[in-house]
């Protein structure tokens, strides 16, 4: 994501999984294995190392692709349709943490100087601490 470097977005996803369940934590990482052997089957290099065409080849084919499934409903093990899930499951917390950010807050129209004095659909008699 274009800006994810600059609004620290690794950092803020570390800091999360470090707080985060078992099972989030294991899906993350396994997200990240699976582009690392495709990169690696594919160009014999692990992914940052990877140029910016390779990249981008990799990652389009990934997020176009679509979880087929066999006779017996069981996800296909196709390349790369089987990396779409992982795709869509890094893809949620990259852009999650880059939109947390304040770069990514005054990307969809955040100000600091903007304050609620309530949030539409949360009025409640017992009010905010």
């Amino acid at each position: 994501m274009p800006g994810s470097t600059k609004a620290q977005v690794n950092r803020f996803i570390d800091l999360l999984l470090s707080v985060d369940t078992p099972e989030h934590k294991k899906s993350f990482v396994d997200s990240l294995s699976a582009f690392e052997a495709e990169s690696q089957k594919r160009f014999a290099k692990v992914f940052p190392a990877l140029d910016e065409d390779q990249k981008k080849q990799l990652l389009t084919e990934a997020s176009a692709a679509t979880a087929k499934a066999n006779s017996d409903g069981a996800a296909a093990e196709e390349n790369p349709a089987r990396l779409h899930k992982h795709f869509e499951n890094l893809k949620g917390w990259v852009s999650g943490a880059y939109y947390s950010s304040e770069i990514g807050m005054k990307e969809l129209g955040w100000t600091p100087d903007r304050v609620f004095a309530s949030f539409p659909g949360c009025e409640h008699p017992e009010g905010h601490h």
